[in-house]
């Protein structure tokens, strides 16, 4: 068969080269092995699959983070390293929680979707020249993370070796693979194709580590990809005793004779049978009318498509959420990868779970195509048509992500972070990735194809509205045709992403949709706006209170904060950028303010939504002052040169900007929230700015 991931063009593209696909067994220990390796340059210089796509790897990264940096003692000194590292989805995790964290990813084309994300990747294959160069520059890890990688590895013992060469003393190295006995006993063939080399058990694994002189202390069975195992080894005599667990997993394949010799027979006349199971299946479904498309585009689909190509001619299309992918045909079967949506325009009655092992994230996003009737065909171990989930089992969880549009800008950023940090999945939609910046896909709030992909794929339990207007408000009023249709044409959008999926809607708003008021405004007040910014913002609430779905209408003001990757600065990094390049800032000693961090207020945002409220809240800082004295008090939090400040009754801000104070009043009754003060908060950014600038010193001098 052709390689998996050799996708083309078109059905027209010339006949791919095909090579044999065959699994030998070790007799000595045990070890599933493939009979040819195909080179690594071919299979990986340039790779098409993105950890970051799936929610699953998603919340898995977020468990790895949460249980091994206090379980292996990790701090700011502890390097963690992941060998075939994608786009630093599970680096990323530690990294958000201050570890130091190195890449090793060969794919060029994903190592800099890393490095765009302000991770440290080298795009190199790992080997124990590699591990000897890394040690020779000082870097020795602390944690070791080698994520489905192992099976790519044709000289595994050599490759465990260079794990051993640069792994600290008394450091981990932790092995996450498809379990052989998962493979065997649910017949998933289909995790077989030329990138997996081997296909371990927990005693075939330790045999290799025992050559490269590691010892397996720990291993724990996981549900990813359909049945995997997390192996916890360390350098030989690290006074690590063997678990509990792993005496149990050892001794259940020694008594299941699982890498005995006559397993792989067995399983290949299972195979057989199988291949017979599902052709009927698929024919008397379209005998009785019904049409057919695969979901996933994974590897392991085209292994099955492949070894069935009759199953594989009756999919009109294979759905997928990867961009990569979308566009491409399948190699060797020449079907057409096309996104989730897609379904709507020709209406299957099936769906073939190609990526089966992600089935329920699959299933929660495709709702309405089960809800409207369509029925899904798991492969594994028999193939069959899974009944429709119930209500109650459709019911989200805590698990069910936030998506977030604008959720790399400063409010969003903020939010995704606090999500993440309180075991909630975040996903931003934007078309820029932040170093550092939360898990992100593509799109933005002008894009509806975009948005209702995200939104249709993820389904989440509330889509954000956090976008701002680029430029601000001056910008605003300055070309009031171009905002309007951002606000307006982008919040129906939006409305549409939600519905699809069934999910509540945050806006953050604004108190401009009030007028001057010398009494606080509470969320009752008649409102009016003033100028085009208010008008806009006002428009889009009527179009979120009028969806009857599920809202919060989140009014706020003078939202600040440290954010040097802004291309719309806040009127703190306004004074910071003005002074950085000693100019003179102008403010305006009339306009009065009320400060709101964006940390504040995407706490405030972040507990509404847990707790289910709806409605319209305000939500601001707690102190008021003119623009003059909030610019002072920067100046002189953060050590700025006071000369170059200048205050002015006519700062030349174009349009009205109304004089008021919002009542936090029916918000403070819900939930316990105290906004910081903003000395406070000009001290811990005077902190992040000499943080920031110790690491691109160190990164400049390495």
């Amino acid at each position: 068969m052709p390689l998996a991931n050799e996708f083309v063009e078109s059905a027209q593209a010339p006949p791919q080269e095909a090579f044999g696909l065959s699994v030998a067994r070790c007799g000595s220990c045990g070890l599933w092995q493939l009979d040819r390796v195909i080179p690594p340059e071919r299979l990986y210089r340039h790779y098409i699959y993105v950890s970051s796509t799936s929610v699953t790897v998603g919340r898995h990264a977020q468990r790895l983070a949460a249980e091994m940096i206090p379980g292996y003692e990790l701090g700011s000194r502890s390097l963690v390293m992941e060998i075939a590292s994608n786009d630093g989805t599970v680096l990323q995790a530690f990294h958000a929680r201050g570890i130091p964290v190195l890449g090793i990813e060969p794919a060029r084309n994903i190592a800099s979707l890393a490095r765009a994300k302000g991770l440290e990747t080298r795009d190199e294959f790992f080997s124990l020249a590699l591990a000897r160069q890394l040690k020779s520059e000082g870097r020795q890890a602390r944690l070791i993370l080698a994520r489905h990688v192992c099976a790519h590895v044709d000289d595994i013992v050599g490759f465990l070796q260079g794990v051993a060469e640069i792994l600290e003393p008394g450091g981990v190295f932790v092995a996450e693979f498809p379990y052989l006995g998962d493979l065997v006993e649910n017949l998933e063939f289909d995790t077989i194709y030329h990138e997996h080399l081997s296909y371990f058990s927990v005693a075939s694994f330790g045999a290799a580590c025992e050559r490269a002189g590691l010892e397996i202390f720990d291993v724990e069975r996981i549900r990813l990809h359909g049945g995997s195992v997390l192996v916890h080894a360390a350098r030989r005599g690290a006074a690590r005793p063997p678990s509990e667990r792993l005496r149990v997993l050892l001794a259940e394949e020694q008594a299941s004779l699982l890498n005995g010799s006559r397993t792989l027979p067995d399983f290949a006349h299972r195979l057989t049978q199988w291949k017979e199971e599902m052709g009927r299946l698929v024919a008397e479904i379209k005998e009785q009318g019904g049409r057919l498309a695969g979901y996933g585009a994974a590897a392991k689909a085209n292994t099955l498509l492949n070894y069935v190509p009759d199953v594989a001619a009756s999919l009109e299309c294979v759905l997928d959420l990867n961009p990569w992918k979308q566009g491409q045909w399948t190699p060797g079967t020449r079907r057409p990868v096309r996104p989730p949506e897609h379904w709507k325009s020709f209406r299957p009655t099936h769906l073939l779970l190609l990526a089966w092992n992600f089935q329920e994230e699959i299933r929660e996003q495709m709702g309405e195509f089960e809800a409207g009737g369509g029925r899904f065909i798991a492969p594994f171990p028999h193939p069959e048509i899974l009944p429709p989930l119930s209500p109650k089992g459709r019911k989200r969880n805590p698990e069910t992500p936030v998506l977030v549009v604008g959720g790399t800008g400063l409010v969003g950023s903020a939010l995704c972070r606090q999500l993440r940090e309180n075991g909630t999945l975040a996903v931003a939609l934007s078309r820029r990735i932040r170093k550092n910046g939360p898990m992100a896909l593509p799109g933005d709030l002008g894009d509806r194809p975009s948005l209702l992909r995200a939104a249709t794929s993820l389904r989440p339990r509330w889509v954000v509205h956090a976008a701002g207007f680029p430029g601000g408000v001056n910008a605003c009023e300055k070309n009031p045709e171009s905002a309007r249709v951002f606000f307006l044409e982008g919040t129906r959008h939006l409305v549409e992403a939600a519905r699809s999926a069934g999910a509540g809607i945050v806006l953050v708003s604004t108190d401009a949709v009030f007028p001057s008021s010398a009494e606080p405004v509470s969320e009752e007040t008649p409102v009016r706006p003033v100028s085009k910014y208010g008008e806009f913002k006002l428009a889009s609430e009527e179009l979120v209170r009028a969806s009857g779905l599920p809202h919060l209408i989140i009014r706020t003001s003078n939202v600040y904060g440290w954010d040097p990757e802004t291309s719309t600065p806040n009127f703190l990094m306004q004074i910071l950028r003005s002074m950085e390049a000693e100019q003179t800032f102008v403010v305006s000693s009339v306009l009065r303010a009320t400060p709101t961090w964006a940390e504040d207020l995407a706490q405030a945002i972040r507990e509404l939504m847990d707790r289910g409220e709806t409605g319209i809240f305000h939500v601001v800082g707690s102190e008021e002052m003119t623009r003059e004295e909030w610019a002072r008090k920067a100046v002189a939090g953060l050590g700025l040169p006071v000369k170059l400040l200048e205050a002015t009754d006519n700062p030349g801000l174009v349009g009205p900007r109304p004089i008021l104070r919002l009542s936090t009043g029916k918000l403070s009754s819900l939930i316990r929230w105290k906004p910081h003060q903003l000395e406070a908060v000009l001290q811990t950014i005077r902190e992040q700015k000499a943080r920031r600038s110790s690491a691109d010193s160190a990164s400049a001098n390495p």
